[in-house]
């Protein structure tokens, strides 16, 4: 069973995890699997976000945490953006007193986790965030064309 209270900002939790699920879905081809699944490992809440897309280069993996890297380079890049989305997600991570990490590997994908201690009482201004969450998936099944 999981906890129903996690230490976290109801904001930047959201910011986090619409990053991670934004990312997921622009690097995943269509009719890929983007799936959310949480677990606990004794005071700790981990939230997974999971693809089958583009896998990260082992010598990336933590270069993409920093500001303006991107995974991809160069001519063959698939996606927009700044690079700037997972730098800002670890960092409120952090500021939350957690952890943001990611595992990459060949034909399998990326898993990016969101660790969070559980809270045995609720402890923020915003009030806790509450609730039960079971895995989810989402199949991509196409993109809106990217703006010029």
């Amino acid at each position: 069973m999981l906890p129903s209270v996690v230490h976290a900002e109801r904001d930047r939790l959201t910011q986090v995890l619409v990053n991670l699920v934004a990312n997921a879905v622009r690097f995943t081809e269509t009719g890929g699997k983007i799936s959310m699944g949480t677990n606990q490992r004794d005071s700790v809440l981990e939230l997974h976000v999971s693809d089958n897309g583009i896998r990260i280069a082992p010598e990336k993996l933590e270069a993409i945490f920093q500001p303006f890297v991107q995974a991809e380079t160069g001519s063959s890049r698939r996606a927009q953006g700044t690079g700037l989305g997972l730098t800002m997600s670890r960092r409120l991570a952090e500021a939350m007193g957690g952890t943001l990490t990611v595992k990459s590997a060949p034909g399998e994908g990326s898993t990016f986790t969101l660790s969070l201690q559980v809270a045995h009482s609720p402890i923020s201004d915003r009030g806790p965030i509450r609730g039960s969450h079971t895995a989810q998936s989402a199949t991509v099944i196409g993109r809106e064309p990217a703006l010029s």
